[in-house]
């Protein structure tokens, strides 16, 4: 077999190895899958959707804030998913990356995003959010994250017209309230969603870390 054989034998691989990927990605933009799995978080082995005992169990070591503020990133990863290709939201917008709303002039004629780029636009989403939350409700630290968490899966608009800001307002346990925002209404009936209830856990296990910092 000479060069040339060779050559054009590897060229031809590649070609294959090409058209395969881009078969994958047309079917993931086609069928809305998310094409890349994320590993669970430590924080949730071993805990099931009725366990509660995360938000109140003592830990010896209070994580920091800025260690806290990845744990969030991690948790939004796995629960908004990885979508490289721009898609429709429950709420219609065009939404891309990592739950990203795409309402800024850069995104009007880009259809699709690296993993890189959807991770820097995540955490640039959570600190915008986290800071509101620190000017709009006097919130800091670890209540400011645990909030501004809340707002990105639920809005701004619920949380200011909830039982649940009254109760943080006032500095009163949110233990009961909190978990109850874990229901969703598809096709005009009420559910109960497991994964609901644990992001609500986790947003509670959060805000009750400002209790037990030194």
């Amino acid at each position: 077999m000479n060069y040339k054989t060779i050559t054009r034998a590897a060229f031809g691989i590649f070609c294959a190895l090409m058209i395969s990927l881009g078969f994958l990605a047309w079917a993931d933009y086609i069928g809305g899958a998310t094409p890349f799995a994320h590993v669970e978080h430590p924080i949730y082995h071993n805990l099931t959707a009725t366990d509660t005992t995360m938000a109140t169990t003592p830990r010896d070591t209070t994580p920091t804030v800025e260690e806290v503020f990845e744990m969030a990133i991690d948790t939004l990863k796995q629960y908004e998913g990885f979508r490289a290709w721009r898609y429709r939201d429950t709420d219609g917008a065009w939404t891309i990356g990592y739950g990203h709303h795409m309402i800024d002039n850069y995104w009007r004629w880009n259809d699709s995003i690296t993993e890189y780029s959807a991770d820097t636009l995540l955490r640039s989403d959570l600190r915008a959010r986290i800071q509101k939350v620190t000017e709009i409700y006097g919130l800091s630290d670890y209540r400011a994250i645990s909030v501004a968490l809340f707002i990105y899966n639920c809005g701004a608009g619920n949380y200011s017209s909830s039982t649940l800001k009254t109760l943080v307002d006032e500095g009163k346990p949110i233990d009961q309230e909190i978990i109850k925002w874990c229901h969703y209404t598809s096709g005009g009936v009420t559910r109960a969603s497991d994964s609901l209830l644990m992001r609500r856990q986790f947003e509670l296990f959060i805000y009750n870390m400002e209790d037990k910092k030194g």
